[in-house]
């Protein structure tokens, strides 16, 4: 016999009794911003440079990181160890580079990300360490050391050090 294995309730809830959806490899883009048309999870490497796009990369003897994107919200959670710092100079600014998505094109719309834990940083600010992510586009998000006196402050390669790390997540939205 046959057994029901998916319906429609009278309220319009699909119910799968024993099933499960399947997105296929590649997405089918919709343009029907209410249409669920992806979903996708995977690893990718956390990289540290010393500009936005260009520049050097910082060793990393630690860079693991996973992500899971389901439409176009994207959350990614990670850590990475410096391993050193590559000649990159200790006044330049830091950004984490190579996210598995570029964010959404809306200048000056932020997201941000959280440090969880930090290790072998040279901060002499009194607060703690953040992401922020500017959507314009871009697969990267600025590294800050947050004052609590001052406020944030774009943390530079000194800053990491030759050994510093940390573990961080965030979640955003690509176009």
């Amino acid at each position: 016999g046959v057994s029901e294995r998916m319906s429609i309730t009278s309220a319009g809830v699909l119910d799968l009794t024993i099933g499960q959806i399947k997105f296929p490899a590649t997405q089918n883009a919709s343009s029907d911003a209410n249409t669920l048309d992806d979903y996708e999870e995977g690893t990718w490497q956390p990289q540290i440079w010393n500009a936005a796009s260009s520049g050097t990369q910082l060793g990393g003897g630690t860079q693991v990181a996973r992500y899971v994107k389901i439409g176009h919200v994207v959350t990614i959670e990670g850590y990475f160890v410096c391993d050193g710092l590559n000649g990159v100079s200790t006044s330049n600014f830091i950004y984490l580079r190579n996210l598995p998505f570029a964010s959404h094109s809306t200048a000056n719309l932020y997201c941000a990300g959280t440090i969880g834990y930090a290790q072998g940083l040279d901060i002499t600010a009194t607060g703690h360490i953040s992401l922020n992510l500017d959507h314009n586009g871009s697969a990267y998000a600025a590294l800050n050391s947050w004052d609590l006196s001052t406020g944030t402050s774009q943390m530079t390669a000194g800053e990491l050090s030759a050994d510093g790390g940390f573990i961080f997540s965030m979640t955003y939205i690509t176009d």
